[in-house]
């Protein structure tokens, strides 16, 4: 089974101190049909937490900013390989509820 979670800094602080300083976090910059402007960022093969390092997972951070500027962040985490292919999709997937 799949899966792409949505990840929050407060519960995952393990996590985000991981991923914030990374060099190997691959950027990508899109606008999509409603002017919306998103700023990918992802990372591929981190360990979820402390207590299990063995526990690899790929971190997905989203910034979208609208044609009004207002700028909303949002987290994942997933188990499928994200790739500059296949972010935008990752991201869409994640949005749904």
């Amino acid at each position: 089974m799949r899966y792409i979670l949505g990840a929050k800094p407060n519960d995952h602080k393990f996590l985000f101190e991981y991923v914030e300083p990374s060099s190997r976090m691959i950027m990508l910059e899109t606008v999509d049909h409603n002017d919306m402007q998103c700023q990918h960022r992802y990372l591929i093969q981190v360990p979820l937490n402390k207590s299990h390092p063995d526990l690899m997972i790929n971190f997905l951070e989203c910034w979208e900013t609208d044609p009004k500027g207002k700028r909303q962040c949002f987290y994942w985490v997933t188990d499928p390989k994200i790739t500059v292919r296949n972010v935008e999709k990752i991201m869409r997937a994640g949005r749904t509820r």
